[in-house]
């Protein structure tokens, strides 16, 4: 097999991708323009099926909609060094959170 037959392969979109990911486990995301922005537009998408999945972030600079004020406090996110934009308030003592079901 070619290695380019092998990359078509791999492919996939976003959504599959973002399959991966389940309740209780930890996603990084990149800072900076390295922000993977469809993989977190992905992740939103994805977000009604788990629960508990916390996001690390660092210097957010593009949109950050897991930590928008509308969102509920079911998973956490572990801001380091984050922009002003990503300091949601909370009344809990536990980070801010990503939604689930």
């Amino acid at each position: 097999m070619s290695w380019e037959l092998d990359y078509k392969n791999k492919l996939q979109t976003a959504d599959e991708a973002l399959l991966c990911v389940g309740s209780g486990m930890r996603v990084y995301i990149q800072c900076g323009c390295a922000e993977p922005e469809k993989l977190i537009e992905a992740l939103m998408r994805r977000a009604p099926y788990v629960q508990d999945v916390e996001i690390v972030h660092m210097m957010t600079m593009g949109a950050a909609p897991y930590v928008a004020p509308e969102m509920p406090d079911t998973s956490a996110t572990t801001p380091c060094l984050s922009a002003a934009m990503c300091a949601k308030p909370s009344t809990k003592a536990a980070p801010t959170t990503l939604p689930s079901t």
